[in-house]
C-alpha cells in the first residue's frame, strides 16, 4: 500500500475549519433554496432537472474542499465504465460527508440506500424524494424488506447504480462495526456488488478540524457470484471495507 501512500496529512486551523463548514452549510441552503421549485415539476423533467440540482451541489462541494481545505482524492481500481445493460452496487465504508457528495458526482443517476429518518428532513428529504432514493424504516423491519424489495426491482428496471454503507451508520476513522444484513438482501437480488474502502474520516470528521491532504479511496474486487452464508458475506465485505482503516 505504501505506493499509494502520498498524502502529506495536516491538520487545518480552528478558523479554516469552521470557514469550510459555514460555506458549505451556507452553499447547501442556498442550492436547496433556490432548487426547490423544481420539485414541483412532476414527472422525468422534473427529475432530470434536480439531478441537476444534486450534481451541481456535489461538484462544487469537492471544489470547496479543495480550495479552502486543500483536500483532494486519488481513486486505486476504477471500475470499468459500465455498459448500461445492468445496475451495479457499491457498497461503501462510510465515514465522512464526503463519500456521499463524491458518488453522488461521479455516478450517473445512482440511487442510494438511506435511513428514513433522512429522507423526513425538510429539504434534503424532499430532494431524496424527487431523486428517487430508498428510504428505510428499521423499526418496522418486515415492511421494510418487502419495500426494499419491490424499489430495487424498479431500480434494476432503469438500469441505476445502487450505493448502500453497510455499516448502516457513519463510522470513526480507524473503527469498524459489523455490517447490517440488509446489503446481503440487495446483494441477493442484484447480484453484482462492488466493495469500496476510504479513508475520508481521516480528512473530514464528523466533529473537529478538518485535515488538508489525499483522500484514498479503492474499489475493491467485484463480487458476482459469492456461494456462502450470509454471516460469511457479511463477514467478507466488512473486511473489504476497512482495507483503509488506519492508511
Amino acid at each position: 500500500m505504501s505506493f499509494y501512500k502520498i498524502e502529506k496529512y495536516k491538520n487545518l486551523s480552528n478558523f479554516r475549519s469552521i470557514l469550510f463548514r459555514i460555506i458549505f452549510i451556507i452553499w447547501t441552503a442556498i442550492i436547496s433554496i433556490s432548487g426547490s421549485p423544481l420539485l414541483l415539476i412532476p414527472g422525468n423533467l422534473g427529475y432530470q432537472l434536480i439531478w441537476i440540482i444534486g450534481k451541481t451541489w456535489a461538484k462544487v462541494t469537492l471544489l470547496l474542499l479543495k480550495k479552502l481545505c486543500n483536500i483532494s482524492y486519488i481513486v486505486i481500481n476504477y471500475p470499468k465504465i459500465k455498459n448500461n445493460d445492468s445496475s451495479r452496487i457499491f457498497a461503501i465504508k462510510h465515514q465522512s460527508t464526503w463519500e456521499t457528495v463524491f458518488f453522488l458526482y461521479i455516478l450517473e443517476k445512482p440511487c442510494f440506500i438511506l435511513k428514513q429518518e433522512l429522507v423526513n428532513i425538510p429539504f434534503y428529504g424532499w430532494y431524496l424524494k424527487k431523486m428517487r432514493m430508498i428510504g428505510l424504516n428499521r423499526k418496522d423491519k418486515i415492511y421494510s424488506i418487502r419495500k426494499l424489495s419491490q424499489r430495487i426491482d424498479l431500480v434494476i428496471k432503469n438500469k441505476r447504480d445502487i450505493v448502500i454503507f453497510p455499516e448502516g451508520t457513519r463510522v470513526e476513522y480507524g473503527k469498524s462495526i459489523n455490517c447490517m444484513p440488509g446489503v446481503y438482501l440487495v446483494y441477493k437480488i442484484v447480484k453484482n456488488l462492488i466493495p469500496v474502502s476510504v479513508n475520508s474520516g481521516k480528512f473530514w470528521p464528523k466533529n473537529g478540524n478538518l485535515s488538508s491532504g489525499i483522500i484514498t479511496l479503492k474499489f475493491e474486487n467485484e463480487i458476482l457470484d459469492f456461494n456462502y452464508t450470509k454471516n460469511e458475506f457479511l463477514e467478507h465485505i466488512k473486511n473489504q471495507i476497512n482495507t483503509l482503516n488506519n492508511y
